[in-house]
Order: structure tokens, then sequence, then C-alpha cells
């Protein structure tokens, strides 16, 4: 038994029963590259680098050997998943959308996010092109419930030039009509986002009975002027 043998155990003892975070996915692809090493450090120094699982798959091995802990047998490691997946998803296909439009989000949404039973939250970041770049999950050990966390938020809009992100929101049983909890949700994240000058795009709530966009529906925008009165009352 290794030193980290039981972290590593409790962590695949999670695969299957709820969505990871990125971090806990790239701890597990590195176990086989790092068999001796705590991987978590590792994991969370790559993310800070290429700002998401999808950017440290997409890294050159160069650049994936610039990382402390990651030597040239980790990095072919991490670079030949990324090949894998790209010839899996096709040339023309990435893991996530190149570029924003509701239209187009939705579309991905639907297909993101079709055989997912839990209740998951995720948060996808776009910059000043309109590119979609990254995205955070929030899983939760409850399947009904779940919230992001506002700490984690900050640090990317701090760390990172963020201009706009989207909330993505499933229901895994009834409809996708949005609850009193989506819209104090909602509002939160309108917070955060006006505090630092981010533009919140949509919140989207996906069932299998169908799809809702806060954006298209017009209550979008009902909830950010709620929000930013109550923000700015007395200034």
């Amino acid at each position: 038994m290794g030193p980290h043998d039981g972290h590593r155990e409790r962590l695949l003892s999670k695969l299957g029963g709820r969505r990871l975070c990125e971090h806990e996915y790239l701890e597990i692809i590195l176990y086989s590259a790092l068999p001796r090493r705590n991987t978590n450090d590792v994991a969370h120094r790559l993310l800070a680098e290429f700002g998401s699982l999808k950017g440290v798959l997409n890294a050159p091995t160069e650049r994936l050997m610039a990382v402390e802990g990651i030597g040239k047998r980790a990095a072919q490691h991490l670079y030949c998943i990324g090949e894998v997946m790209r010839y899996y998803y096709g040339e023309d296909e990435t893991l996530l959308p190149k570029r924003f439009s509701h239209d187009s989000f939705l579309s991905y949404v639907k297909r993101e996010y079709d055989g997912v039973f839990l209740e998951v939250l995720d948060v996808y970041f776009i910059d000043a092109d309109g590119e979609v770049y990254k995205r955070i999950s929030f899983p939760s050990e409850n399947p009904f419930s779940v919230a992001f966390d506002s700490t984690e938020l900050t640090e990317s809009f701090m760390r990172e030039e963020t201009s706009g992100v989207v909330l993505v929101h499933t229901h895994p049983s009834g409809k996708a009509t949005p609850s009193q909890v989506d819209d104090e949700t909602t509002g939160r994240c309108q917070r955060l986002c006006a505090l630092h000058n981010v533009l919140l795009c949509d919140h989207v709530i996906y069932s299998k009975s169908g799809i809702y966009s806060y954006y298209k529906s017009g209550r979008l925008k009902e909830v950010i002027e709620k929000t930013n009165r109550e923000l700015y009352r007395g200034i």
C-alpha cells in the first residue's frame, strides 16, 4: 500500500455514482502515469496552467512537461488521451462548443446532457471573442440538490479575463420548469457577475421532457433587473 492508496480508492469509488469535478477526473487519468505520487496537486497545477480539462488534453507535450510534476511519460500519457478524444469526436468537433450563441448552445446542451441522471450544475466561461473556453462542474453527493461555489467562481473571475458565463442545470426527474430555488441560483450568480463586470448570458435547465432557457423565455431579464435593484439599492 502506498501513502495515497486510500485516497485513490475513495476517488475511484465515486466513478459512476455522480459526475466528478474536472480536477478529480484529471487525478484519476494521472494514476497510471504517476503511480507513486499524489496526483491531486499536479492536477490542480495543470488546470491552473491550461484553464480546463479540455485545455490540458489539447496541450502539446512540451508545454505539459513545463508544469511541475509532469515528466515526459506523464505528458505523453495526457497527450495520447487527448489524441484519442480528438479521434473519437472528429477533427471538426470539440468537447466544448467553439463559440457561444444561444441557439447553438441549446443544441449542445441537448447532446451533452442526454444520459445524465443526477442533478448537476455546470458553469461555462466565455471570453471576449465569444469562445467557450472552460467549464466548471459543481456536483453534489445529494442526487437531487446542487449549488455552485461562490468562492471558486470569484477566483476564476479574478484570475481570468471572463466576459460571460452560462449556467446549465439538470432536473433528473420531472419537467424543465424553473423553481424558486433556480431563480435564487440565477440571482446569486448575477450578483457575482455584476460585481466583476461579467455578463450572465443564460441559465439553461435540461430534463428528459424538454429544455428551458431563462434568456429565451425573458425570465433572465426579470431576474437580472430584480437582482440589480437589490444590489444597488441606495447607491
